[in-house]
Order: C-alpha cells, then structure tokens, then sequence
C-alpha cells in the first residue's frame, strides 16, 4: 500500500505508516528511512554522536574543595589533560539545580576519570549526545524545514535540534506534533512563554528537494 515505508525495525520488520514521527538521534532516525530524501540524508547525516558515561552518585570529593565556589555546574580538566590527553568531567550538582534533598547531596557526573566512593554510587548509565562541529551547526539552522513538507508525512524531534539538553528534546516535539497536527498540541502556561513556532510555509523549493 501507499504511506511512508520504515526499514529495519528491531523484528527486522518492513512497515508502512501514514504518519511517521522520529523521536529519536538523528542518525537513527536516518538509519530507520527505506527511502530517504536527499534533505533527509544531508540533514540527518551532519551528527555525530558521542558515547558518555553519566554516574549519579553522592561523593563530594569530586566538588571544588571550597564549598563555597561548588556551582550548578562544575568542569574539571584533569592533569594529565595538559600532556596531550583531553580528560574532563562535568559534574551537576543536583541539589542546586533540582533542590532534590535537604540533607543529602547528589551529584551526576559525564566521564568520571577519578575515582568515585564506591560507597556513594548510586546509577551509572550510558547515553549518546550530539556533537555540535561546524556542519551539525549548519544543518540546525535547516531542520525544521524536514516539518514543513505534506508529502509524505514525515516529522522530526529530538534534542538535536537545539542544545543537546532534555528541555530541547521537549520543545522540538512540541514543534513536530503542532506540524503533524496543524495546531497547537496542548496549551502552554502563560509564564511559559510561547514555544518557537518556526515557519509552516510550504515552498516549491522545499517539495522539489525533498522529491
């Protein structure tokens, strides 16, 4: 039948959707297109992705040694960063950004390269984050046009779209499903603030690349 066809699912299915929305990492959602168009392939194949260690855990010693310059978010480059080898860490500190505990602190922290308390870890988990370079740059400034075309209905989110952090992820769906939807998907407060709309205009230009 007629509609979008998905290649490879993880039953190592064949599919056909009318509507098809890919939240996910831009090189999966490409890995996914049986037939991308060629603003899909160059829009989709300018990130790359990073594997990083996260470790929540709550061992301070990875905190300044002054409490009063601990922050929201704290970088540290290690020494051996200095003889060519670039090893760093982010560390958030929960209780500042979340106010998760009253008495007991929380720490995430990307790639630990020293040692944490045994004692003190909690999770550890693997994720992928974009890589920002000069062409995922580029491409940004292009991806919501891959909402913008009818045909066929094929729509696009992720934290890619932005800064790589979850809020981005959230605020590009918000644009996906008001793309899909032709409206508004649910009302926003008003504090809130209003969500980019982006440019929903359908252009001969844009049908005949994608085509």
């Amino acid at each position: 039948g007629g509609g979008r066809p998905i290649d490879r699912t993880s039953q190592g299915e064949n599919l056909r959707f009318d509507q098809v929305v890919f939240a996910c990492h831009a090189d999966q959602a490409l890995a996914m297109l049986a037939d991308p168009s060629p603003l899909e392939s160059r829009l989709l194949s300018a990130f790359r992705y990073q594997s990083n260690v996260t470790t929540l855990h709550s061992d301070s010693s990875v905190m300044p040694r002054r409490r009063k310059a601990w922050a929201s978010w704290n970088y540290q480059i290690h020494s051996s960063a200095l003889r060519g080898q670039p090893l760093s860490s982010t560390h958030y500190w929960m209780n500042s950004l979340q106010n998760v505990s009253p008495d007991r602190n929380y720490f995430v922290t990307i790639n630990p390269t020293a040692d944490i308390s045994s004692g003190g870890v909690l999770w550890n988990k693997i994720y992928r984050h974009p890589l920002f370079d000069l062409k995922a740059m580029q491409a940004q400034a292009e991806l919501p046009r891959l909402n913008q075309l009818r045909h066929p209905q094929t729509f696009y989110c992720g934290s890619y779209f932005r800064y790589g952090f979850h809020e981005d992820a959230l605020q590009s769906a918000y644009d996906a499903a008001r793309a899909a939807l032709g409206r508004e998907p649910w009302p926003l407060p008003q504090a809130a603030g209003e969500l980019p709309a982006g440019d929903q205009t359908e252009t001969a230009a844009l049908r005949e690349e994608a085509s």
